[in-house]
């Protein structure tokens, strides 16, 4: 019986995507079988993601460094290095650095999948095509509940 290949991402690779900032792809859905994707976003003070819901995927979030605001529309948490927080999909939640300090976060998304939707984001982005990311926000169910 073949054994499937064991893959290792090391510091500072995985795939990127311009106009989005620091994420970073670490495992895409492929790697899985679509089980999972595994993202590292690296926050500078004041980045995040406003409100969002999505409609597929649930996320694991951890706070690998430094440290993050999350909640929802009627709470929040400041969450330190070590802390983890689960997203459940059809669940309003943001993100957010509000401290003065740079943060990273290892999100995992089950099922896979936002690794395709950042790919498509991130082209639309460059492109400055504002109505396509509308469509793709669209196509991979996440809808943003404030700017």
């Amino acid at each position: 019986m073949t054994q499937p290949p064991i893959h290792i991402v090391g510091p500072g690779e995985g795939t990127s995507y311009p106009g989005l900032g620091t994420i970073r792809c670490k495992i895409p859905r492929q790697l899985t079988g679509n089980a999972c994707t595994v993202l590292e976003l690296r926050l500078a003070p004041g980045e995040g993601a406003s409100l969002h819901v999505h409609q597929h995927e649930d996320e694991v979030v951890l706070v690998q460094a430094g440290s993050c605001t999350v909640g929802h529309a009627d709470a929040s948490w400041q969450l330190e290095a070590g802390s983890f927080v689960v997203f459940p999909r059809q669940t309003a939640h943001f993100f957010r650095n509000t401290t003065d300090a740079p943060c990273t976060l290892i999100i995992t998304a089950v099922p896979g999948g936002l690794d395709g939707y950042f790919a498509e984001i991130s082209a639309a982005v460059v492109q400055q095509d504002a109505q396509a990311i509308g469509a793709i926000n669209a196509r991979y169910g996440i809808t943003f509940l404030e700017a």
